[in-house]
């Protein structure tokens, strides 16, 4: 259901995406628990979706929660809680949040270069990102 989700949210069919994502949610969270890590890909995959049809606030909510989730459950240096760490910076940013945007960039370009070093993609992704 995430695939699809994603694919209808490429497709820009933003109704869609945002009834499956919801629909994803609720069943992650029924059958695998909050904690679990498919659950979190589905949050994800949700404030994306919430993201992208203008709900600045929501997107925040679920990425402060499942980046606290993340964080705890698979640890700092997954790629989950990297991507969520970025996510979450995007959606401050475009709420005028800047000062704490940059924090949560910068915290994503340290792990990165860390992880990955300094030329990689992903590394260079979040040094576009903080520029």
């Amino acid at each position: 259901m995430n695939g699809l989700t994603e694919l209808l949210l490429r497709q820009s069919k933003f109704d869609e995406a945002d009834e499956m994502s919801q629909e994803t949610v609720e069943i992650s969270m029924r059958v695998l628990g909050k904690e679990h890590e498919d659950t979190a890909f589905s949050v994800l995959n949700r404030a994306k979706v919430r993201y992208h049809t203008g709900n600045l606030g929501e997107a925040e909510r679920l990425n402060r929660e499942n980046l606290d989730i993340c964080k705890k459950v698979l640890g700092i240096q997954h790629w989950m809680t990297l991507t969520i760490t970025n996510d979450l910076a995007i959606c401050l940013n475009d709420s005028g949040k800047l000062k704490e945007a940059e924090s949560f960039l910068r915290e994503a370009l340290r792990l990165k270069e860390e992880i990955h070093g300094s030329q990689h993609p992903q590394t260079l992704t979040s040094i576009y990102n903080l520029a």
